[in-house]
């Protein structure tokens, strides 16, 4: 498995596809920005209690399979000039879910606009149905108010 991690001013941003998490695979990270000279990056993985810094090499690391599981991983980028740091990136989180009974990894903007997708259809649907009762609550009133002067007609009778 591999995913795309582009490097902006001060965060990491994965490509958008979500992908099936293979039980026996690490997740291999490919950064997408061109390494200066005499640098050396590191990631840090965070998920729950796990925490690890890995070499990165060739523009490449992998997230150890023991991180892929339930939950949510975090990476940090950190650029090094002779022992110095440089440079710090905050990547987006990736989120791994349950998915029909499979295991997915999911960059977490991909899944807030999944989610904000989600909750714009359920708005609209509640929307519909609002305007659907005011509708008829109307007619009612109307009606009601029609067989009220009926009535008020024919008590005077």
């Amino acid at each position: 498995m591999e995913k795309q991690l582009t490097l902006y001013s001060n965060y990491g941003k994965y490509d958008e596809a979500s992908f099936v998490v293979a039980s026996n695979e690490n997740l291999v990270i490919n950064i997408i920005e061109k390494k200066k000279a005499n640098t050396q990056y590191y990631a840090t993985i965070k998920k729950d209690l796990m925490l690890e810094k890995i070499a990165i090499k060739d523009n490449f690391f992998e997230i150890p399979n023991k991180f892929l599981t339930f939950g949510t991983i975090s990476v940090k980028i950190s650029v090094y000039l002779k022992g110095e740091l440089l440079k710090e990136y905050a990547c987006e989180d990736l989120l791994i879910k349950e998915l029909d009974n499979s295991m997915i990894c999911i960059p977490e903007i991909v899944a807030l606009k999944a989610e904000l997708a989600e909750q714009k259809t359920l708005l609209i649907d509640n929307l519909t149905n609002f305007k659907e009762r005011i509708s008829k609550n109307e007619e009612l009133m109307a009606f009601l108010c029609e067989t009220n002067i009926e009535l008020k007609g024919e008590q005077n009778d």
